[in-house]
C-alpha cells in the first residue's frame, strides 16, 4: 500500500508530509499540468500530483495505514501536505516563460540536439559540465572545473554520443563562465534532447489527459 514519507510531531499537530523531486520538461511551455513531461517520458506532473493528492496523502485514511501506525506506535495524522522539490526546463523556443499551474518559474531550459550551434554562438569560450543523477538539484560552482567539463565547441559531438549511449534519454547540463579568477559559475541549466523528442511528447500528453 506503500509507506509514509515523513510523520512529524509538532505542539498542536502531527503532520503527514508526502514528498517528491522531479525534474520536468515543458512540451509547448503552458500552464497546464500535463504539458510538463518526465525528461524519459515514463511520466508527467499530472501524472505526479494526482497521485500524490489522490493516493499518497489520503494513506492514513485506508486500513493497511492505520494498522502501520498502530503496530509501530505511532499517532494519526491530523495535518497533511505535500512538498515538492525539483526544476521545470521550458521549451527553448516558448514565447514566454510560463510556470505550471501553481508551480514555480521554469530555472532550466531544453534545447533539442540540433540547435546546440545557434546557443553555443552566445557562449564560445564557456564550458559544460555534465549532471549525472541523483546530483541534478544544486547549483554548481568551481575553482577548478572537473575532467569532465566540456568546451562549447565540443559541445554537440559529446551530448550525441552521450544520447547514443543513454537510448536517446535526454542529458543535463551546467553552462559554466568565468567569473573571475578561478571562480567558475553555473549561469544556465540545460537539458538536450533528441530531436524528435517534442514530437513523442506531444503523443504522451494525449494518453495523460484521456
Amino acid at each position: 500500500m506503500g509507506a509514509y514519507d515523513f510523520l512529524i510531531k509538532t505542539s498542536s499537530d502531527v503532520m503527514h508530509i508526502e514528498v517528491a523531486v522531479k525534474y520536468y520538461m515543458g512540451v509547448e511551455g503552458s500552464s497546464d499540468w500535463a504539458d510538463w513531461i518526465g525528461p524519459g517520458q515514463r511520466d508527467s506532473l499530472r501524472l505526479k500530483m494526482d497521485k500524490m493528492l489522490s493516493r499518497q496523502l489520503h494513506l492514513s485514511e485506508l486500513e493497511a495505514g492505520q494498522i502501520a501506525l498502530k503496530s509501530a506506535g505511532l499517532p494519526q495524522p491530523t495535518m497533511k501536505r505535500i512538498w515538492f522539490k525539483g526544476l521545470f526546463f521550458k521549451p527553448y523556443d516558448a514565447q514566454r516563460n510560463e510556470m505550471p499551474l501553481g508551480g514555480s518559474q521554469p530555472t532550466g531550459t531544453w534545447y533539442p540536439v540540433d540547435s546546440i550551434p545557434s546557443l553555443i554562438t552566445n557562449y564560445p569560450k564557456a564550458y559544460w559540465v555534465p549532471r549525472v543523477k541523483p546530483d541534478w538539484l544544486a547549483v554548481l560552482h568551481f575553482n577548478v572545473l572537473p575532467q569532465t567539463a566540456v568546451s562549447s565547441p565540443e559541445l554537440q559531438r559529446i551530448v550525441e554520443q552521450q544520447l547514443e549511449a543513454n537510448g536517446n534519454a535526454p542529458t543535463m547540463w551546467s553552462l559554466m563562465t568565468l567569473q573571475g579568477q578561478d571562480d567558475w559559475r553555473e549561469i544556465q541549466r540545460v537539458f538536450f534532447a533528441p530531436n524528435d523528442w517534442r514530437s513523442r511528447a506531444r503523443e504522451r500528453r494525449k494518453e495523460n489527459v484521456k
